[in-house]
């Protein structure tokens, strides 16, 4: 069970990442697609079950967020994550900004990844 619950959950977030990327790049190149409600709609509920995949893993595992600090610190950046792709998409932002944000946005989510293969807090460890 630990496995295809861990298979499902990394394809997930995967799955999420490219859709952020996606939606990302409709936006610097200022197309029509970055409102498809569809589009947006996809990427919540790819998050959503991705979310559900990982509170099945803590509960395999027993380990859980405020008890083990690499689950603290991978729920609390990626809280982090889920307000910068907010701003991403949500305001008007000047172009360098918003390649800005969208770079600190994928960083977070290669250290979210890298915290969840190591299973070791990395920033506050």
């Amino acid at each position: 069970m630990y496995t295809l619950l861990l298979k499902t959950h990394v394809t997930l977030a995967l799955l999420s990442f490219i859709s952020f990327i996606i939606r990302a790049w409709w936006g610097f190149s200022h197309s029509a697609l970055v409102e498809n409600k569809f589009a947006l709609v996809i990427h919540q509920v790819l998050t959503a079950f991705m979310l559900l995949s990982a509170a099945g893993l803590c509960m395999t595992i027993g380990q859980f967020p405020l008890s083990n600090p690499w689950l603290t610190e991978k729920l609390g950046l990626f809280i982090v994550y889920a307000i910068s792709t907010m701003v991403i998409f949500q305001f008007p932002l000047a172009k360098r900004t918003r390649v800005l944000v969208m770079l600190i946005t994928c960083g977070i989510w290669l250290t979210i990844f890298t915290i969840g293969k190591a299973h070791a807090p990395l920033l506050f460890g």
